[in-house]
């Protein structure tokens, strides 16, 4: 066996370590553990949780939902979004019902879920665009 290919099946493991995080995909440029915000999320959300960057790498989104029961039959979606370079959580959340999802690089879409959808009401009042950045909400009609 030469020496490079024993370094290769040496790291492999190593590899495959570092891509073991709740619900993260393995194989992603981001697949590498930033212990940091990893062990922040696991005592905030549980040991189950999503984990999303922005597209610049800055800012990552946790979010977990606790699952559903007959009293909650959505369950609550709890999540937070960690700023790497600065090591602290910039956003910290928590819906009764709800998704959150990355609207562009510094902005946030979280759609709440009514528990009574009243017949005149749009769709679009249950949308709320977040700047990570700015730390305020952005108008409901935003479009980058």
């Amino acid at each position: 066996m030469r020496f490079s290919q024993f370094i290769v099946l040496a790291g492999l493991p190593m590899l495959v370590y570092s891509c073991h995080t709740p619900k993260q995909p393995c194989g992603s440029k981001h697949s590498t553990r930033n212990e940091d915000f990893f062990n922040l999320a696991v005592r905030q959300l549980g040991s189950s949780f999503d984990v999303q960057y922005n597209e610049s790498a800055t800012f990552v989104l946790c979010q977990s939902t606790t699952p559903t029961s007959g009293i909650d039959p959505f369950g609550t979606l709890r999540f937070l979004v960690y700023d790497i370079s600065l090591h602290k959580i910039a956003h910290q959340q928590t819906l009764a019902r709800g998704e959150v999802s990355w609207h562009d690089d510094t902005t946030l879409k979280i759609v709440t879920i009514p528990g009574i959808i009243a017949t005149d009401t749009a769709v679009d009042q249950n949308i709320i665009f977040w700047d990570v950045k700015k730390k305020n909400v952005i108008r409901k009609d935003y479009t980058p």
